[in-house]
């Protein structure tokens, strides 16, 4: 894992419940894998958008993001 991506999964550790980051891989579904729901995905874009200064777009994170381009997840580019 890439330094974002440990940031990120430490990030999402208390949101999603989870014991460690370790639990939290780019290959899994936040829904279906990690169990979120609609209250975790705004805590997730306020924690990214604090932490990396980017804006998301809540409904491209929960209708399936992996087959996005990564422009196509932010505000404004």
């Amino acid at each position: 894992m890439d330094e974002i991506e440990k940031k990120l999964a430490a990030l999402l550790v208390p949101v999603l419940g989870a014991n460690s980051p370790d639990e939290i891989r780019p290959e899994l579904s936040l829904v279906e894998d990690l169990g979120a729901e609609s209250l975790d995905f705004v805590e997730i874009t306020y924690l990214v958008k604090r932490e990396f200064k980017v804006e998301l777009k809540i409904g491209a994170i929960v209708s399936g993001a992996a087959s996005m381009n990564p422009e196509e997840l932010f505000v404004d580019g």
